[in-house]
């Protein structure tokens, strides 16, 4: 299992990283992150019977308000990335008490071959454990991007049909 002490040896060692937070849960542990900008948390799930070592790593994506679309239209956003996401990353659309549009994107590894605690070398584990949070980080980005070019084309689409209809 991999414990959050590790986690932070390894994003210190990542350029542009910096630690923001740590906080002890009852059951979970995690740390929150910034990589060039973005604010990242980890968290570390409790085993089940499928794996030992669980990593859950999310992102809020707040969108820009020239970007005027509704909440049924997130929905719909939500919805079909969930389903045709290229990444195992899961999106939960949520409304701020300003009406802003956030989505909470999560990224969940379940380690199923038990492979870091075959790893007794600490060099070798921090390097895999920077690996396998650089790869959910890049999936994390390609889900944004699909929420971002999925929510240009809705306004682009209403744009049009605006355009048609003389407004």
């Amino acid at each position: 299992m991999i414990t959050i002490s590790e986690i932070k040896k390894a994003l210190l060692r990542l350029s542009e990283t910096e630690i923001i937070s740590q906080d002890n849960k009852e059951k979970e542990e995690s740390v929150t992150f910034k990589k060039n900008g973005d604010s990242y948390t980890v968290f570390l799930l409790p085993e089940n019977e499928l794996s030992k070592t669980n990593i859950k790593i999310t992102k809020l994506i707040r969108f820009m308000d020239s970007l005027n679309i509704s909440n049924d239209e997130c929905t719909l956003i939500e919805n079909s990335l969930n389903i045709t996401n290229k990444t195992p990353c899961k999106l939960i659309n949520l409304r701020a008490p300003d009406n802003k549009v956030i989505f909470l994107i999560n990224n969940t590894h379940t380690d199923i071959l038990d492979s870091m605690d075959k790893i007794s070398n600490e060099e070798s584990r921090l390097s895999n454990i920077i690996i396998l949070i650089l790869g959910m980080i890049v999936q994390i980005a390609i889900t944004t991007e699909e929420i971002l070019e999925m929510a240009k084309k809705i306004v682009d689409d209403k744009k049009q049909v605006d355009d048609k209809n003389g407004k």
